[in-house]
Formats: structure tokens, sequence, C-alpha cells
């Protein structure tokens, strides 16, 4: 709950640099209304790492293909670099490349827009985010362990609390569809508070 993201530890929480904390607090505040919105208020992708866990993973010879509710992701496992730079789109997921160390997939991101916040409260991020993820399977459970670096707007990597989940291993099991995202809640919220 928001409640519960703001007593967290200090050392769970990314350490802005002080000239970007201010609006974080601002963030904070009105990320509920359409002053400072957060993202996922307004139907936009979650962005990476604050969508998680995918709910089903496809992998083909060159690529995984993380699925979620509304969204999709492509990591290419094939060996290939990041593009330069010069040739980024930014994002919402950006781009994604992956190799394995043992039983563990390890994932860098570049290439975002920067308009996707890393999570409650206020965490917005810019097109400078690197973003590593390692993902283990023990058993039918998976664990993500992610980590920001920001050069731009952080005074060190955060690491993220890590995410685990148990595989649905029914043969029959089927990816939900969605409901259409449609926001028409923003400008009547009085609360800042959210689950």
């Amino acid at each position: 709950s928001g409640i519960g993201q703001r007593v967290l530890a200090y050392d769970t929480k990314p350490w802005y640099n002080p000239r970007h904390w201010e609006r974080v607090k601002f963030n904070d505040v009105h990320g509920h209304n359409i002053l400072a919105p957060d993202p996922t208020f307004q139907c936009m992708p979650a962005g990476v790492p604050r969508i998680g866990l995918p709910q089903e993973i496809v992998q083909t010879d060159s690529t995984l293909y993380f699925l979620y509710q509304r969204h999709q992701r492509r990591i290419y496992v094939d060996g290939r670099p990041h593009p330069p730079i010069e040739a980024w789109l930014g994002t919402w997921f950006g781009h994604s490349i992956g190799h394995w160390e043992g039983d563990t997939l390890v994932v860098s991101t570049v290439d975002f827009n920067g308009a996707e916040w890393m999570g409650w409260p206020g965490y917005f991020t810019s097109p400078d985010k690197t973003v590593i993820e390692r993902i283990t399977r023990v058993g039918d459970t998976l664990t993500l362990e992610s980590t920001v670096t920001d050069d731009s707007l952080l005074l060190q990597p955060w690491t993220v609390n890590p995410e685990t989940e148990k595989f649905n291993n029914t043969p029959q099991g089927e990816l939900e569809e969605p409901l259409p995202c449609l926001e028409r809640d923003i400008e009547s919220m009085f609360t800042r508070e959210r689950g």
C-alpha cells in the first residue's frame, strides 16, 4: 500500500541526488492527480523494473517474450549487444538483452523514454536509466532481483526489493484477457493512498 511504501527503511528506497528530492516529494503528494500523475494512473505501462515478473514466458532460439496482462517485452538472448546510444528510440520497456549465468537469467535493459516511474511514491526516472534484472528459478518458484542505475538522478544504484512468484503448473492455465484501461477517476481522487 501507499503507507507501507513510505515507511520502508531508507536503504530500501532509491537515493536521489538532493536536487531531485523535491520532485519526488511533489510526485508523492500529487501523483494521484493531473498535477504530476503516476503514468499507471493514466493507463500507461508500468515500465521496468516496476512491472515485475511476467505472467507468462515464451522462449525461442533467439528471444524470450515476457507476457503481462496488457503488455509484452522482448529479451534477446542471441548474443547481440544493445544498439548504440545514437540509435535509441526511448520506449516504456527499453531494449533488453539477456544471458544465462547457471540457472539465473540476467537481463540488461536500456533505452527508456524517461516517462515511466520506478515505483510509488513518485520515484521518477530519466532516459539514462539502466536496469539489470536477475531471474532465478528454484523448483516452481521464480525470484526477480532488479538493480537500477541512473547517474543523472541517483547517488548510487538502487536494488529493488526481490519479488517471488510460484508457477501455475496447470496445463490448461491461460493468461487472463485484460479489461480495457480507461482512466476516469484521476480528477476525482482525494487520497494519495493506493494499493
